[in-house]
This record gives C-alpha cells, structure tokens and sequence, in this order.
C-alpha cells in the first residue's frame, strides 16, 4: 500500500503531480521574475533618474551658456557704444580750438539715448587731470554695461607733421614730383593741374584731419618807449627792443638787428590761452628782443639778425619782405602778422598783378632764414593770426632759398614762384601752389623748441 501510494503519488507526481510541480515551478518561476522586474524596475528608475539629472544639467548648462552667449552680445554692444563716444570726443577735441579747453577744468558730461538698437545709452565725460585730459565713456546696452576712457594730452610739437598741409582741399595744382620732397596733405582731396609732372612720385595725405594751435602776443597792454623810424635812404643797425612807427626802407640798404641786449621773456600759457604776454626779464635763458611795428611795413633792403637772443617782429599791419633775411649764431626769428582790421593794406606791394591783396608778400631774393649745410627750419617762423571772422593772407613770390615755416590756421596762402626754394614747412587753411617750386621737408630734429601746439591721444584705458 505504501508503494502503491508511493507509486500514485509517483503517478500523480508523473500525472497530476507534473501540474503540481509545474505549478509549484511556475509559481516559483513568476516569483523570480517579479523579483528580477522589481530589481529592473528600481535599476531603471534609477538610470532614469541620472539621465533626467543630466538632462536637467544639460539644460541649465545649455540655458547657462545662452545666457553668457546672450551677456557677451549685449556687453560687447556696450562697449561698441561706449568706445563710439569716447572716439568721437577724441577727435572733437583734436579739432577744437584751445580755448575751448578752459571748460574741462569742471567737468563736462554729454548724454544720448536710444544709440543702438533703440535701445543702447550713451554717456561720456571730460575733465582736466593735472596736465592730462581723462575721456570716460560709459555704453549701455539691456543693463549691460562698458567703460573705455582715452587719456589726452596738450602737447608741445617741434615741427609739423606734414611738409605743405591746408585744412581745405587743394585743387589745380602744378607739382613737380621729381622737386617735391615732402608728405601734402589736406583735409579735404588733393587735385593735380593739367601742368604737374610725376605726380605719382607726390606722398599725398588727402582727407587727413590736422589740427593746430598757434599762441600769438598779447598786446593790449603791451608797449615800447622806445620809437624808431625806419623810413630811410641809408642802413641801419637796431640794438634794443623798439616800437617801429614807419618802416620803409630801400632795396639797397642792410637793416642789421643785434640782439644783444634783448630783455623780454615770453609769459606762461594755460593750454587754453590763445595769447602770451611779454614780460620785461634780466635773467631768463631765453631772452627775446621785441620789434613792435606800427601800420605797413616795407622791406625791400636786406635783414640780418646778430647776437646771441632771439628775436620777435610783431607786425600790427602788414609786411612786406623784398630783400633777403640771413640769422647768424642759431638766432630764433618769429615774425608774427596780427592785421585784425581786415582792410586791405594800402601800398600796391602786397597786390598780387594789382588784385589780390595779402597781408605778408615774401618777394626777397638769395637766403631767407638759416641756409647752408647746418640748415635749420626751426629758427625761422611766420606765424599769421587769424579768427573765423578774419583772415591774414600770404603770397610767397620769391627767388629765395627759404629755410623756415609759414603757419596760419586761417590763412590763405599763395605760392607763385617757379624758382622758390622751400626748406620747411607750411599750414594753412588753404594753399595755392601755382608754380613748379623745389620742396625739401626736413627729417625730424632733435631740437625741442615748441613750434606750435596739438591736442593728441596719449593711451587708452
């Protein structure tokens, strides 16, 4: 009985049994499988969860990045803007007359909204800082923002930075380029006559930008005791400073002018002064014996300036030089031409074929300033004094070998001559160069005179 029920439960385990066990196998089984979905489920909730994390960084680094990509647009807008302005101040201070600078002793600060976009703000602010010019410019762009400050500077120049520049632009010229050694420039297009040779050999600067500034003497309440009258057949020698009521002298007779005992000194300058005075010295390293010359001057006669000072001819009308100049000892020479009437000068010597009228006519003949193998521009200047409501002209119509610089920002300068020789400079408002004349620009010297002054950029920031 027991095998047999042994053998029934054999059958049933072959029989029925086999469903027992499968079904006690398959409950195991999905007991197995629910554990290995349970243990899938939780692996995959969390690689889910890392990939959702990542996902989530991958987004805020995306939205991040946007965000740096989206500030570094706007900034760089910003600082676009902020160095537009600062560029444009720069460059209308280069152009300003210097007495426009007295306002930056307080500050001065220009605003503009809506530069870019609509959207982009503007501000920019000037000031004097010791002997420097600090331009700050803040751009603004959607509550971006961006500084750039250019820092300026009034400077002493010790010669030009061009050989022939006018601030106006030059047409007609007659050039030869084989004769014409120098940088011409303008401020506005540089044109050619149909006479002008080897143009192509011409250093041309059209369109440039050049601002100077000449300071001229003040003479309201300046004056000289001492009265000369220069209207004589015979030569003359003049040895201390004197005010010069009439000056027509001859074209063979020598004017000599020894500076021995010059006693004046040029007074200290703001950079906004327009004018300097002249103070009476006794000790100054650079003493200036001062020829104050009242009306119209005639010199058909030779000049020569001896000793050991320099020499200042300030001419209240104008002046007419027929004769040569020569300076001997490196004697500075300064003619300044302050006609401020703005009437035409009455002696048919400053026409121009009996039409135009000029308030300096250089007409001498041989050696006008420092010539010969130590030439030197620099002792020689014609400063002419000009305003927006005058001008004080030039015509250079002279056979001479001219060693110096002709400067006037608001002048009007004609060169006629063929045979002219020019070692120098000139500046002027507008140029004429009419004849074919030999041109020589000199090299950069080592002498530190202030010839004139310039607002330039010093660095930026």
């Amino acid at each position: 009985m027991k095998n047999k029920s042994n053998h029934q439960m054999d059958v049933m385990e072959v029989g029925d049994g086999m469903k027992i066990v499968k079904t006690i196998r398959n409950k195991k089984r999905s007991r197995g499988i629910k554990n290995e979905q349970g243990a899938a489920l939780a692996y995959v909730v969390v690689v889910m969860t890392v990939v959702f994390l990542l996902m989530g960084a991958m987004i805020t680094i995306s939205m991040g990045e946007n965000d740096q990509a989206m500030y570094q647009t706007n900034y760089m807008k910003a600082y676009y803007i902020a160095r537009a302005g600062a560029e444009s101040m720069a460059m209308e201070m280069e152009r300003m007359d210097n007495a426009h600078f007295e306002q930056f002793l307080d500050e001065q600060v220009a605003k503009s909204s809506d530069v870019l976009d609509g959207e982009g703000d503007l501000e920019v602010s000037v000031i004097k800082d010791g002997d420097k010019y600090r331009v700050s410019s803040l751009g603004t762009y959607k509550s971006t923002r961006a500084s750039v400050n250019i820092v300026m500077s009034y400077k002493d120049k010790t010669e030009l930075d061009f050989g022939v520049y006018a601030k106006e632009a030059m047409s007609n010229l007659n050039v030869d380029g084989d004769d014409f050694d120098g940088i011409l420039a303008s401020g506005g297009d540089i044109k050619f006559g149909t006479s002008s040779k080897n143009n192509d050999d011409v250093d041309l600067s059209p369109f440039t930008t050049n601002h100077v500034s000449i300071i001229v003497p003040d003479l309201s309440s300046f004056s000289i005791a001492y009265d000369i009258d220069l209207d004589t057949d015979d030569h003359f020698t003049i040895t201390d400073s004197a005010t010069i009521i009439d000056w027509d002298m001859k074209s063979n007779k020598k004017l000599t002018i020894d500076t021995t005992s010059a006693n004046y000194k040029k007074g200290p300058v703001e950079d906004y002064d327009e004018k300097f005075r002249l103070l009476n010295t006794s000790s100054s390293s650079e003493k200036w014996m001062i020829l104050l010359v009242k009306g119209e001057a005639i010199m058909d006669g030779d000049i020569e300036v001896t000793g050991n000072h320099n020499l200042m001819v300030i001419i209240e009308d104008a002046f007419y030089l027929g004769g040569e100049l020569r300076i001997q000892n490196n004697n500075r020479v300064e003619f300044y031409i302050m006609d401020e009437s703005n009437s035409s000068p009455s002696h048919n010597k400053f026409k121009d074929g009996g039409h135009d009228f000029f308030d300096l006519v250089i007409a001498g003949n041989n050696v006008i300033g420092h010539h010969g193998l130590n030439k030197n521009a620099n002792l020689l200047n014609f400063y002419i004094h000009g305003s927006n409501t005058f001008s004080n002209n030039v015509l250079m119509n002279t056979n001479a070998k001219f060693c110096g610089y002709i400067i006037g920002p608001e002048a009007y300068v004609r060169v006629k001559n063929g045979n002219t020789d020019i070692y120098g400079g000139i500046y002027a408002k507008e140029v004429d160069l009419l004849a074919q004349i030999s041109y020589e620009q000199p090299d950069n010297s080592d002498d530190t005179y202030t010839l004139y002054k310039q607002m330039s950029i010093d660095y930026w920031e």
